[in-house]
């Protein structure tokens, strides 16, 4: 190889200094940007199965609150769910807990007796993200998620 050559391949080598710190940069925020993702959609799966398991919950009180006089006395084999009361059961089912504080953020979108024998409960809320970032104009006031469940009186 002769001098002037091996000059130019070293020439070429400092041109590119600093490239790789550009590049590391450029995996940095692509691996930030995977972290973000991933802790957001982690964060509304987990409000969604607290959400779906809050909806069993009520569906399961308010096909379980049947009028004791009413079905007793009348020595039917048949329950009767009315809109009516699994409304008002899924509402007071609802009612603020402390245990679970986050319980008024949630909505009572529908209940209703759907069959007569069955409570069919609906449940709505708004996640928020870990992070909010405005630059993420769709989701900036949040994710709404919504869960049902029905259960039947036996």
């Amino acid at each position: 190889m002769t001098p002037a050559r091996s000059s130019r391949l070293s020439e070429h080598w400092r041109d590119d200094e600093g490239s790789m710190a550009v590049w590391s940069l450029g995996w940095i925020v692509v691996i930030a940007l995977a972290v973000f993702v991933v802790a957001s959609a982690t964060q509304v799966h987990l409000e969604r199965l607290r959400l779906i398991t809050l909806a069993d919950e009520v569906a399961l009180a308010a096909a379980d609150a049947v009028d004791g006089p009413s079905y007793y006395g009348s020595g039917a084999a048949v329950i009767a769910l009315d809109d009516e009361a699994v409304r008002a059961h899924a509402a007071s089912r609802l009612a603020a807990d402390p245990s679970r504080p986050w319980i008024t953020e949630v909505s009572l979108i529908d209940a209703s007796g759907s069959d007569g024998q069955s409570a069919r409960i609906v449940l709505g809320r708004t996640v928020h993200l870990p992070w909010r970032i405005d630059a993420l104009a769709p989701w900036s006031d949040g994710i709404a998620i919504t869960a049902t469940a029905t259960a039947r009186a036996s």
